[in-house]
């Protein structure tokens, strides 16, 4: 990735040639790209080891000059979104499903971006987790997503095109989604699996091109942030994530209660900040994210569309954020309030689909933190978890948040041995 991206003071464009300055080997170029400040620029391309790439740095025309700085850097896969699937919503135990877009677009290199980030290509193994990744693929460009089903040459029921299938992570092949006339093997070299349209399987080379997608799965709880009143916060957690499945509004505040928080409310500016910064990036989602914003028809002060709005909780309506030319009541009945990633407030229908949730915890740690796998029992399968990750920078096992895995976090989870309450 060659990049102005927010970095130069004037209008850039980039240009990237192989060995040569000659128009025929341009490599890639570009003048603007879409989210950089002051018309500035990035573009990637495909490197080659042992060639020289010449790298032009130029104004969009005469007069276009300043100052800035021009980046080189390995391109990184880029996040895309996080479901949760959890044990109150019908998973076996609590698992997150990452989607990533790949830097090298093959199934072989999505395997090996998962592996050199100490993750595994999902596995399958039932219609209900299927459609829960299903659906995080809606979330992605269209095309195939990699998936870590792959064929062993080497299995004693290996036979073309159905034998010899299993998951990359060990685990056997106990469910199947192949779509009709698949797995054919029809290039004699197609041992993976990729997730095409509407959840269905289809058996591909390792190395062919054009895969959109790939998703990773981790037992353990959602993300959460705690704002500690050390940075000026009010001590509470927050847990944020992506629902598998859209549940209603209405539906999502019920179930934010019965997790014991409460769907976010929001004060301040400072609380606003803080989820800008802390929790929304880590959600993937760009509307449909539920608050706990409603609006009472029966309050003294009620009117459409400004007045009437409460917070679930009873506290006063101090701090608003809408989106501009919100709450609009269009159409009638929207007395329900969604947040785009941009932090921004929209009023929606009650039967508007929630996407993902931020649920507020008064508490400051979840009820059982030491449970890594969420099975609601802290035991050696939880210790195995945190020992795989000792000295690891942050993650699952980080429970005391402090960015790194040791004795410390071995302490929380022993100190919670046994079933969660």
């Amino acid at each position: 990735v060659l990049s102005t991206c927010s970095q130069a003071s004037f209008d850039t464009r980039l240009a990237v040639l192989a060995e040569t300055c000659e128009p025929i080997n341009v490599v890639a170029c570009l003048d603007d790209t879409e989210g950089c400040l002051a018309f500035s620029t990035e573009i990637s391309f495909n490197a080659t080891a042992g060639t020289t790439y010449i790298m032009c740095v130029g104004g969009f025309g005469p007069g276009y000059i300043g100052t800035g700085t021009l980046t080189l850097a390995e391109a990184e896969r880029e996040f895309v979104r996080t479901v949760s699937w959890l044990t109150d919503l019908g998973a076996p135990v609590d698992t997150n499903y990452t989607l990533w877009r790949p830097v090298d677009d093959t199934w072989n290199g999505c395997l090996e971006e998962a592996t050199a980030a100490g993750e595994q290509l999902a596995s399958i193994h039932s219609a209900e987790e299927n459609d829960v990744i299903a659906n995080l693929f809606t979330a992605a460009a269209p095309g195939g997503h990699a998936i870590g089903l792959v064929q062993d040459r080497d299995a004693s029921d290996y036979a073309e095109p159905a034998g010899g299938w299993t998951w990359t992570d060990g685990t056997p092949l106990t469910f199947t989604a192949w779509q009709d006339g698949e797995p054919n093997n029809t290039n004699d070299n197609e041992d993976v699996g990729q997730m095409v349209g509407g959840g269905l399987w289809n058996d591909s080379a390792g190395d062919s091109t054009g895969v959109t997608g790939y998703v990773v799965k981790e037992e353990g709880p959602p993300f959460s942030y705690t704002w500690t009143e050390e940075e000026g916060g009010n001590g509470h957690r927050y847990e944020a994530f992506a629902l598998p499945v859209p549940m209603s509004i209405v539906v999502a505040q019920a179930y934010a209660e019965s997790r014991g928080g409460y769907l976010v409310t929001i004060t301040s500016v400072a609380e606003q900040v803080m989820l800008l910064q802390k929790v929304l990036p880590f959600m993937g989602v760009d509307s449909g994210i539920g608050i706990g914003l409603v609006q009472n028809t029966d309050s003294p002060d009620y009117s459409e569309p400004s007045g009437g709005w409460e917070w679930v909780t009873g506290e006063p309506v101090s701090f608003t954020f809408w989106n501009t030319g919100e709450p609009n009541d269009t159409p009638a009945g929207e007395n329900y309030v969604e947040m785009y990633s941009s932090g921004r407030w929209n009023d929606v229908l009650t039967t508007s689909n929630c996407i993902a949730v931020i649920i507020e915890y008064e508490t400051t740690t979840p009820p059982c933190p030491g449970d890594l796998n969420g099975d609601q029992v802290v035991n050696g399968a939880d210790l195995t978890i945190l020992l795989g990750a000792w000295g690891s920078k942050g993650g699952l096992a980080d429970l005391d948040g402090n960015n790194f895995v040791n004795g410390a976090d071995l302490t929380i989870l022993l100190s919670g041995w046994g079933l969660c309450p």
